[in-house]
């Protein structure tokens, strides 16, 4: 007996071959981007979407989380000419942005779960005392 392969299975196969090839900083915008669509999507979010919106806002994506660290040390340095500061300011703002969704959705979950901020954030084995960027 063969198995005949439906026109959808080739369609998800097609994408996932091409989402495979995707250069890492495209890839981390397009993961985004479909959490985001698909919690959108779902209407009612399920604690896998916020999971999902935690780990989406953990870190700035592809390239971008490299320099903001690398402009944040020169700044620290005393070296970051004022060209670079209108840089780090924008990355600081999207990473305040992306700690506020990364919090609202931690605050979520510890109230669907019936616990505290501190007790979620140990489950999921983030230190309370760090940010995320």
């Amino acid at each position: 007996m063969s198995v005949v392969e439906s026109s959808q299975d080739r369609s998800v196969e097609h994408l996932l071959k091409a989402v495979k090839e995707l250069p890492p900083a495209d890839l981390d915008r397009f993961a985004r981007e479909f959490r985001e669509w698909q919690a959108a999507e779902g209407g009612a979010v399920d604690d896998t979407a916020l999971l999902a919106r935690i780990d989406a806002n953990s870190r700035l994506p592809g390239g971008q989380q490299q320099r903001f660290e690398e402009l944040r040390r020169k700044r620290q340095d005393g070296r970051l000419p004022p060209d670079e500061e209108y840089e780090l300011h924008a990355l600081w703002d999207r990473s305040e942005e992306m700690n506020v969704a990364r919090l609202e959705a931690l605050m979520e979950l510890a109230r669907r779960r019936g616990v505290d901020l501190d007790t979620v954030m140990h489950d999921l084995h983030l230190d309370q005392r760090t940010r995320a960027f």
